[in-house]
């Protein structure tokens, strides 16, 4: 069985935080990133890219699944 984690934040009305805030997340995210690779539990890792530049997929009843 696979799982997909997503660790995200809705930055656009978001205040941005100090430097040192943020070092301290990318810091945890990347101990735990090291830990699944460790345990061989990591399949892929990358970043998403920003809502904007998303698809988006919408059911029609009519044709099943397709682009919005």
């Amino acid at each position: 069985m696979r799982y997909m984690l997503l660790i995200c934040s809705d930055d656009k009305n978001a205040a941005q935080p100090p430097r040192a805030e943020m070092e301290v997340i990318i810091q945890g995210h990347r101990r735990f990133s090291d830990e699944l690779q460790a345990a061989g539990k990591m399949v892929v890792g990358e970043r998403l890219r920003p809502d904007g530049d998303a698809s988006r997929l919408l059911k029609n009843p009519t044709f099943g699944i397709g682009p919005a």
